[in-house]
């Protein structure tokens, strides 16, 4: 990422982390599977907000959800939602604050729950030992026209037999 920083042609990098998770539905406690997105406040690859605010520092329990998942949990600017993560063979909960509504923005057809990196990195479904069991990914985003790098790592499960 830091040649990229250093093209002259290109304006901002940004990187984004991508793991699965759920958000339990007040209402009915069933689930709903979403792609969290962790996002460097004030970089590229944050989403569009129509209501609320952005992150206000990098470390903080706060989301911004699309709005596909406002309307599935019936969440405005100021709820909390619960977010499910897998530490090793035990289950956590995590309540975030929805600072943000976002456009539809389905990443791999899932709704999408967007986290300060920091707190995503936190917050990620997690290994025993405290690492994602997997091997690394990543895809890199080029907008010519915004001159905007995104770079997202990701985690692609093993296969279990």
């Amino acid at each position: 990422m830091q040649a990229l920083r250093r093209n002259p042609d290109v304006a901002a990098v940004g990187a984004i982390g991508v793991s699965d998770t759920s958000i339990v539905l007040p209402a009915s406690n069933r689930r709903l599977r979403v792609r969290m997105l962790g996002v460097i406040p004030g970089m590229p690859g944050g989403p569009p907000i129509v209501q609320g605010r952005g992150f206000s520092r990098p470390d903080r329990s706060e989301a911004i959800i699309d709005s596909n998942i406002a309307r599935e949990t019936k969440a405005v600017v100021g709820d909390t939602v619960t977010i499910v993560s897998r530490e090793g063979n035990e289950e956590k909960l995590y309540t975030i604050q929805v600072v943000g509504i976002s456009t539809s923005q389905q990443f791999n057809l899932q709704p999408t729950i967007f986290l300060p990196y920091q707190t995503w990195d936190l917050r990620r479904p997690q290994t025993a030992g405290g690492s994602q069991s997997g091997e690394a990914v990543s895809y890199t985003h080029l907008d010519v026209y915004k001159r905007q790098v995104v770079i997202w790592p990701c985690w692609r499960p093993r296969s279990v037999a």
